[in-house]
């Protein structure tokens, strides 16, 4: 037997008696009677491992030089793996682990320190391995060998809330009731991490209930037994007296900010928890607060108006679906969403001041006023929003708190705020567009759904199928159809214009159907029909729209064409069957009716015909049609030169706008047939059970009527601007500034007959001409020239408000006011072109 450390009393060899005797009769085992064993015994392995390890605990020196010579800590070294290989053998004897879980036989630290098996586990957690030395340790390498023996004296795979409740007692029980010195303090706030990281993650064992006592840090700088602590939002802690109450720190200090939220007081047992500030005081507003004392608030009427508004319902649908991957949401938290609409007050507040409220002492707490720019509390009935009065657009951290409420309201149910942030900082005109296009998140059905019923009465024709209205101005149209009413801009407004909004609208009731026998073509016809209003409307034939169905989707190498296709193929054998010479002959005798007609259904029937035959519309057929258009347009000068008339007009001077209107239907066109063999799958439901009404694949819907109003506006300011330079004393920077009014809302109106979605926050005419340049219509030279105006100082500010210490009255000129009002008049005289307004 080699000799090591022990507390055996051990025989010299010489001494050592024969194991057996022949006494009388019997062989005796003299070593078993006089009490000498051949092998050292369990007991006296751990008698002898707990002399060694408690005493040389006593020198474990984490933080200062060691003491111990290096020959007895190697010497300890080499006694110790030798006993680590004897126990290893004995592992399933229970009586092994009672009486050494709790001793410190681990050698760490280059041999400095003995620690117990259970102070160690292989993985901390979110904290590097040397973070909670001396208090924890990673077994060390060479000691690998020894894995199951230390395992079954506690070691762990990943660090428990025990140990991690050890680490913290530990150090409680140095410093007791004095604050903590930074060093325990950075291993405190470690521990309490990598604490509540484990309470956080679900795939680990929670054996908290396990730990008798549980300390915590606290805002005082001293650990304290959890119990007696106190928890709540930090805009609670800093506001009370923390001589009353002694706070947990805020997890956020320990660095729980990492897992997004999921680190919380409350997860822990309730054995352990702190108590709940919160069902001691609560913030609420002040006394000293005070309402706005606008009577209508424009600020609260805008949020009012914006939160509880249905595209914002939708847009919330649409991002919670996306985010959770559902297929549909239920009841439950569409009813929570629609909270925004039926249970939140928003409140505008010209002071908006909180404090801390105790109710079982019924007073606020001194000193705990706050002033805040936003606030809310929940009712018996629903939430109270309380805002501080400000302007738009609405600061960026304000939007930040408020979705944080907003999300608070509908239960939580959002991933990522940034998005709900990004739309409330835009129009609700553009919730959907920012979603497809800036997040890439599908349309479900929940916003296909509203898109259902848009071909009923008085709804706009989506501007995507607008080249699917079908020009021929010969047709007829039943009870019951559905069909596309063209509705001229000028009602209302006092001008006319023969570029008009499209609705869908309802055939009712044919009228006088066979009032007028030389009527051959029925351009005389008129129709009762249900536009969307109250009653019912008469309207010329010439008025109305059939749609025509989109192509389908041609067959090719690549592809198997399965689509019958009926009545596209029925459509391109009709304009092949129709030769050119009965073409002109149709054209001649349509135009001889045409001309019996008023001046305004004369119009209206020219200019179908043009559209009808334009080459830009007949893209598959365009030879036959660039000859039939030429002679439209000469057919068309022949009849006006044979009718002689005040009420007769030239027709010329509509060119331009009806080219325009081709051009962009081409482009339509080109677009729509793109999207529609991508969703063919994709069934429109219709009014009637003999109307079409094609699929519309839009986002966006054109304003032409709102883009009317702001362009005369428009105009109306340029004139002013003109009328400041010939008055006596001339206002020059006054006229600028109108200049830069007047092309400001000469662009938007731009926009309007674009999309409907102007920039109405942006005053800036480079950012306006930029957002209408792109549309392939748009008149080349909008941004040059709105620079140009920025350079002739035809700015929002700077033409009213002192700069460079000079006054705007002092610093603007005659010729530059005279230059700028030449640009302007050149940029609306594109812009009206590009609107298609004619005439005013």
């Amino acid at each position: 037997m080699e000799l090591a450390w022990t507390s055996c009393f051990l025989i010299p060899k010489w001494a050592i008696p024969k194991q057996y005797a022949d006494i009388g009769d019997n062989e005796v085992d003299l070593h078993k009677h006089l009490g000498i064993s051949d092998k050292q015994s369990l007991d006296s392995v751990i008698n002898h491992c707990q002399n060694i390890c408690d005493r040389m605990a006593k020198q474990n020196c984490p933080e200062t030089e060691d003491s111990v010579p290096r020959k007895t800590r190697k010497t300890l070294s080499s006694v110790l793996s030798k006993i680590y290989k004897y126990l290893q053998q004995n592992i399933t004897n229970t009586h092994l682990t009672t009486r050494l879980y709790n001793t410190p036989l681990v050698l760490v630290d280059d041999g400095k320190m003995l620690v117990r098996a259970n102070q160690l586990a292989h993985k901390l957690g979110p904290l590097p391995s040397d973070a909670l030395q001396p208090y924890m340790y990673t077994p060390p390498r060479p000691l690998g060998q020894y894995d199951s023996l230390f395992q079954q004296l506690g070691t762990e795979e990943n660090a428990t809330f025990q140990q991690y409740a050890c680490v913290l007692a530990s150090i409680q029980d140095r410093c007791k009731d004095n604050s903590m010195h930074p060093n325990e303090k950075k291993k405190v706030l470690s521990a309490t991490k990598a604490l509540f990281y484990y309470l956080s993650d679900d795939t680990y064992e929670n054996n908290s209930e396990s730990v008798d006592r549980l300390y915590l840090p606290s805002t005082t700088n001293k650990l304290k037994l959890s119990t007696k602590l106190y928890y709540g939002s930090d805009n609670l802690i800093y506001r009370i007296d923390q001589s009353k109450y002694d706070f947990i720190l805020p997890l956020t200090k320990c660095g729980c900010d990492e897992r997004k939220g999921k680190m919380r007081v409350d997860l822990l047992p309730e054995i352990h928890r702190p108590k709940d500030v919160g069902k001691v005081v609560f913030e609420k507003i002040g006394p000293n607060a005070k309402p706005c004392i606008a009577e209508s608030c424009e600020y609260r009427c805008y949020l009012k108006e914006l939160l509880s508004s249905e595209e914002l319902n939708l847009a919330l649908q649409r991002i919670i679906r996306y985010e959770q991957g559902a297929e549909f949401l239920d009841t439950a938290r569409k009813d929570k969403i629609a909270r925004l609409k039926t249970k939140l007050q928003i409140h505008c507040m010209r002071k908006l001041e909180t404090m801390i409220y105790s109710p079982s002492k019924g007073e606020y707490i001194d000193g705990s006023e706050k002033d805040q720019q936003l606030f809310m509390s929940k009712t018996e009935d629903g939430f109270d929003l309380y805002l501080h009065h400000g302007d738009f657009p609405i600061d960026g951290r304000l939007l930040g708190q408020l979705v944080f409420e907003i999300d608070f309201i509908i239960s939580c149910q959002l991933n990522d705020h940034s998005i709900i942030q990004t739309l409330l900082s835009k129009g609700v005109e553009h919730f959907q567009d920012i979603l497809s296009e800036d997040y890439n998140i599908p349309e479900y059905d929940q916003i296909k759904g509203v898109k259902e019923d848009e071909n009923s009465p008085g709804k706009p024709v989506p501007e995507d199928i607008v080249h699917l209205l079908n020009d021929d101005p010969i047709n007829s149209f039943r009870a019951g159809e559905v069909v596309a009413l063209q509705k001229s801009v000028q009602e209302g407004d006092g001008g006319e214009s023969e570029s008009g909004e499209y609705v869908f609208a309802e055939v009712i009731e044919v009228l006088d159907l066979h009032a007028d026998s030389d009527d051959t073509f029925g351009l005389k016809r008129k129709y009762k029909v249900n536009s969307g209003g109250n009653e019912p409307v008469e309207v010329s034939c010439n008025d109305l729209f059939k749609f025509k169905r989109p192509e389908e989707q041609k067959p090719n190498d690549l592809e198997v064409y399965t689509g019958t296709g009926e009545n596209n193929e029925s459509e391109a054998r009709a304009r092949e069957d129709i030769s050119l010479g009965d073409a002109k002959s149709k054209i001649k005798k349509t135009l001889e009716a045409a001309f019996k007609l008023t001046e305004d259904e004369r119009r209206k029937v020219i200019r179908r015909l043009y559209k009808q035959w334009h080459p830009d519309k007949n893209l598959d057929n365009e030879d036959t049609a660039t000859a039939v258009f030429k002679f439209l347009q000469q057919e068309i000068t022949r009849q006006e030169s044979g009718v002689a008339g005040p009420d007769v007009e030239s027709y010329s001077r509509f060119y331009g706008e009806w080219n325009s209107e081709a051009r962009r239907h081409r482009q339509q066109h080109e677009t729509y047939q793109s999207n529609y063999h991508r969703h063919q799958n994709i069934h429109h439901r219709s009014s009637s059970s003999h109307s079409y009404v094609p699929p519309s694949f839009c986002t966006t819907m054109p304003n032409p009527r709102e883009a009317r109003v702001w362009f005369r506006q428009a105009e109306q300011d340029l004139q002013s601007a003109n009328n400041d330079l010939n008055i006596d004393n001339p206002s020059y920077n006054w006229a600028c500034f109108k200049v830069h009014k007047a092309v400001e809302k000469a662009l938007k109106a731009a926009k309007y007959s674009i999309d409907g979605k102007p920039k109405h926050d942006s005053t800036s005419l480079l950012s306006l001409a930029y957002a209408i340049q792109t549309h392939s219509s748009c008149p080349p030279g909008l941004d040059e020239d709105a620079a140009m105006l920025d350079k002739l100082g035809c700015d929002f500010s700077n033409t009213r408000y002192p700069h460079h210490h000079l006054i705007p009255s002092e610093s603007y000129k005659k010729q530059q006011a005279e230059d700028a009002i030449k640009v302007a008049s050149r940029m609306l005289k594109h812009i009206k072109d590009f609107i298609g307004i004619q005439k005013f």
